[in-house]
């Protein structure tokens, strides 16, 4: 994510939010919001722990849940569970929707706009019922793992 307005306005979004709740402010919350807008991929909880322990920042791990959690329960972020990966998270831009290529070989995630698509599902009414958010992951075998099995196949 890069543009500033864009990060300003999801730090507003959680600032809003944990006033709206009665909740504190604390440095180490926003610390962890941060890691989310300034990453360029989904994060897990280890990736998380292990850049907090490197820094002058520590943060628990009780922390990171907790904090997790709450960033979830706001909107700010999304939990994604690949196959039998470790759990993902990802910040939430607005306006910004995706499809999860998971590839089921090598376990690689990769994001892929696709605008089409989510026009359609943006467009889509659902009786007695109004979607907040929508996900779409799909699974199947990279270009990578795909001309990995040709050569093992080419070579027996």
């Amino acid at each position: 994510m890069t543009d500033e307005k864009q990060k300003q306005a999801i730090r507003n979004s959680f600032t809003d939010y944990l006033m709206a709740n009665g909740l504190r402010r604390t440095a180490e919350r926003y610390e962890i919001l941060e890691a989310f807008i300034s990453a360029s991929s989904h994060l897990t909880l280890a990736q998380l722990s292990a850049g907090f322990s490197s820094s002058a920042f520590r943060i628990s791990r009780a922390t990171l849940y907790n904090t997790l959690e709450l960033l979830v329960r706001a909107g700010l972020i999304r939990c994604h569970r690949f196959e039998d990966r470790p759990t993902e998270y990802e910040c939430v831009v607005p306006g910004q929707q995706h499809v999860h290529l998971v590839c089921g070989v090598c376990g690689t995630v990769r994001e892929v706009r696709d605008a089409t698509l989510t026009a359609q599902l943006a467009q889509r009414r659902f009786t007695g019922f109004h979607p907040d958010h929508f996900e779409v992951t799909v699974y199947g075998t990279c270009s990578r793992c795909q001309r990995r099995r040709r050569r093992a196949a080419s070579a027996k």
